[in-house]
């Protein structure tokens, strides 16, 4: 039995589709959905189409409808079956089955952030547990990019995003928000949360001292004064005078001292005030080295932060009413150091 040239080109038109249906996920790397399923029926069409050609060819030959036309038959059939079964990409399926259990990994890990928070008191490492590295692991594995874990120098805010397969971001965070956004969510290095809450802010800039903060439209600053400080503002709602709490930044200089220096000046001074030894956090603000304030009295604690010419401690002051702890982890994750 002789084999013609249309079989030949036929076995490899199919094999040539079976690879792309097989391999459609490295195809996807640099080739399109569309791009990928339009070669794929390409080669498959063409080799039923060869198939048919050989098969007219062997009966001009032969009258006998033989073993090898069976074959041929048999081959255009399964051929056929193949490409309606086994496209590739599965006109979309397979990305939207990999996004889906991406947004359920990305529940999970918003469930154990919650309950690292919960055994902790802090946000602050739960990306290291050993349960969310390997959601991580799973969401690239499910072709997730641009994953981000984002923390708070405090410890108490969290958010999380991610790109899907199919156009779109998926965030959560410590609000509970757990959703798909069309754009990329405000979720950052320096912003904590999946939604920007503080759009309609207003900007303190301080040209002097090399910084800015964004404060509440119902806020308003009051330049204060203070022995020893060099610079002193403060923020509260316009609505209210003494019995509001507030949102303090205070600058004094650094006089040449090292971070390490002025954080164990700070340690021995309170561990003065609270009898007892003092060891303080330390985080960073804006990418500058920070430690965390434990609060006394009126103050409810804050971040003392160090630059090269200056100390900044942000704090928040108690009074009749109270400034949340969110509103003051807020303005603060909006703290930038001028260029």
């Amino acid at each position: 039995m002789k084999i013609n040239k249309f079989l030949i080109l036929s076995i490899i038109f199919i094999a040539i589709a079976v690879c792309i249906s097989i391999l459609d996920d490295f195809f996807r790397d640099f080739l399109d959905d569309s791009i990928i399923v339009l070669v794929f029926y390409i080669f498959g069409i063409g080799g039923i189409i060869l198939d048919i050609i050989a098969l007219r060819h062997h009966k001009r030959e032969s009258n006998k409808f033989s073993i090898y036309s069976v074959s041929l038959v048999i081959l255009i059939v399964v051929t056929t079956l193949f490409l309606i079964v086994m496209p590739p990409c599965q006109c979309g399926s397979r990305p939207k089955a990999r996004d889906a259990r991406i947004q359920s990994d990305m529940y999970q890990l918003r469930l154990i952030a919650e309950d690292y928070y919960e055994n902790n008191n802090s946000y602050t490492g739960f990306e290291k547990d050993p349960i969310a590295i390997k959601i991580r692991d799973d969401i690239i594995e499910m072709k997730g990019t641009n994953l981000i874990i984002s923390i708070s120098p405090d410890g108490k805010q969290y958010c999380a995003e991610v790109l899907l397969n199919k156009e779109g971001w998926f965030c959560v965070d410590d609000t509970s928000t757990a959703k798909e956004y069309n754009g990329n969510p405000k979720c950052s290095s320096d912003y904590f949360s999946c939604e920007n809450e503080t759009a309609d802010w207003q900007i303190y800039r301080n040209e002097e001292y090399g910084f800015e903060i964004k404060y509440p439209a119902d806020f308003m600053p009051h330049q204060l004064s203070s022995s020893g400080i060099l610079f002193r503002v403060g923020f509260w709602d316009k609505n209210c005078s003494m019995e509001c709490g507030s949102v303090e930044i205070s600058i004094r200089a650094e006089e040449g001292k090292t971070f390490q220096q002025i954080k164990e000046e700070a340690e021995s001074n309170y561990s003065l005030l609270f009898s007892k030894n003092i060891g303080l956090e330390e985080t960073t603000v804006d990418g500058k080295q920070a430690y965390i304030q434990p609060g006394y009295e009126f103050r409810l604690g804050g971040f003392t932060v160090v630059d090269e010419k200056y100390i900044y401690d942000i704090s928040r002051w108690y009074s009749e009413k109270d400034v949340p702890e969110e509103l003051f982890n807020q303005m603060l994750s909006t703290f930038r150091f001028l260029e």
